[in-house]
This record gives structure tokens, C-alpha cells and sequence, in this order.
């Protein structure tokens, strides 16, 4: 908060890593502030492995799937960087990764975040 009481917030440089950031850090305090009830993530089941060896939260793009027993399926979306944001095309939101943890296998719970 400026000294003025106004919020300033910050997104990172590259184009996909501004806009996971401001879905999931920035639109819920927008919503909040003006008034309206957010929309509270989901879940999804992660349909193959995933690892990121980073100590950090990672927020993976995936596009979304249903398998024969009606569970809903993030299947991770190939990107070359973050910087490739006409990679998202085919993404139906983000699954949230905790940084305590390194190895995601198939079948791992994840918080899921659509795109608005």
C-alpha cells in the first residue's frame, strides 16, 4: 500500500509468468475491493507426471479433460519459457504446485485457477 492508501501492485517481465501472476495474486484483491465475492478455486487431477525442482510454488498451465470415471484432468501445457504467451492458447487455466515438494506424479490433487 502507497502512502496514500493506494495499492500498488508489481507482475513479473515476461508475458505468461504477468498473467498467471495477475489471475492468481492480483484479480482476487481487485474482485475483493470492488466489492464482489471471488470465485474460489477448484481441483483437478494432474494426468501425468510433472516435475519442477525449483524451491518455489509453481503455477503450471494445463488444459482441462475429463477421464471415464468423470474426474476432471489438468494435462500440463507444453511452453517454451515464459515468454510464450501464444503457447497458452490451448490452456484452460492453472493448477498451483506447492514449492514444498518437487515431484508431482499422475494423479496428485492440485488447486486449479480457470481463466476469466
Amino acid at each position: 500500500i502507497g502512502g496514500d492508501g493506494q495499492a500498488v501492485y508489481g507482475l513479473p517481465g515476461n508475458p505468461v509468468s504477468a498473467l498467471v501472476s495477475f489471475q492468481r495474486y492480483i484479480m482476487p484483491q481487485l474482485e475483493h475491493s470492488a466489492g464482489l465475492e471471488a470465485e474460489p478455486p477448484g481441483c483437478a487431477v494432474l494426468a501425468e507426471d510433472f516435475k519442477f525442482t525449483k524451491p518455489l510454488t509453481y503455477l503450471l498451465p494445463v488444459q482441462l479433460s475429463f477421464n471415464a470415471d468423470g474426474q476432471l484432468l489438468a494435462i500440463p501445457v507444453p511452453l517454451n519459457g515464459s515468454g510464450d504467451f501464444a503457447g497458452l492458447v490451448p490452456s484452460d487455466g492453472f493448477v498451483e504446485l506447492p514449492a514444498d515438494q518437487d515431484f508431482f506424479p499422475e494423479g496428485t490433487i492440485a488447486r486449479l485457477y480457470r481463466w476469466k
